[in-house]
């Protein structure tokens, strides 16, 4: 139930009402914290993950900072793998929450040694009552924003919202919010905004896993809407 905020200067400047959805104000400063505490939960909830157990996960930081913040509040340990270009700041807050964080060079996603295969590889080798959040393609990441993000958009502006446009890392937000505003509106416009950069990994430092948004989410959800490539202005 995070506050939708009104932007004067966007509405302004568009000619329609534009709101903000104040995900900072959740406990972990972000989104994710849906996303953690919901993959949390589905795994206690089909017996995968037990007590004395440890979440483990692939992590920038933001949903690293998540699971450990769940991980801490219900008791279960935490192992995070980043690659070592993670800010200082994050590092810090991750392990103040009690998580334990392994630091791994750059690689591309089919070497061993990604972060996403090293915190596979872990987790495996942890055994049963552990698990591999795997926040690219588990679906409870989808789920979380279905049942709540984009519920309370729609209860937030009584049903009245015609298009929902946000940046994306694994997709989770965009396909569930999406995904459950089309089945209760039939022209809502979702859209995608990202940097150049990030359509053409190969000439950055970025790691082209977690470049755009993960398959699993958008070819599960037939709903979606293609965005516009967008520079500076909003399309009609």
């Amino acid at each position: 139930n995070t506050p939708l905020l009104e932007l004067p200067s966007l509405s302004a400047a568009t000619g329609c009402r534009v709101l903000a959805k104040a995900e900072f104000l959740n406990p972990g400063g972000s989104a994710k914290d849906r996303v953690a505490a919901a993959i949390v939960a589905e795994a206690e909830a089909a017996g995968a993950l037990r007590e004395g157990g440890t979440v483990v996960e692939a992590t920038a930081g933001s949903t690293g900072i998540s699971l450990a913040l769940v991980c801490a509040a219900k008791g279960y340990r935490c192992h995070l793998v980043a690659a070592d270009d993670v800010s200082p700041q994050k590092r810090e807050l991750i392990t103040a929450l009690g998580a334990t964080l392994e630091l791994v060079r750059p690689a591309a996603i089919a070497d061993a040694a990604h972060p996403v295969n090293v915190a596979r590889a872990r987790a495996a080798a942890l055994g049963d009552g552990s698990i591999f959040a795997d926040q690219f393609e588990n679906l409870a990441n989808t789920r979380a924003h279905e049942a709540g993000t984009a519920a309370e958009i729609w209860a937030q502006t009584r049903g009245t919202v015609d298009a929902f446009v946000m940046g994306a890392g694994t997709g989770g937000t965009l396909a569930g919010v999406s995904r459950t505003l089309k089945r209760r509106k039939a022209d809502p416009r979702s859209r995608i905004r990202t940097p150049v950069s990030q359509l053409a990994p190969e000439r950055t430092r970025m790691r082209p896993y977690s470049a755009v948004f993960s398959r699993a989410h958008c070819l599960r959800t037939p709903s979606y809407s293609r965005g516009a490539r967008i520079h500076g202005t909003l399309p009609p």
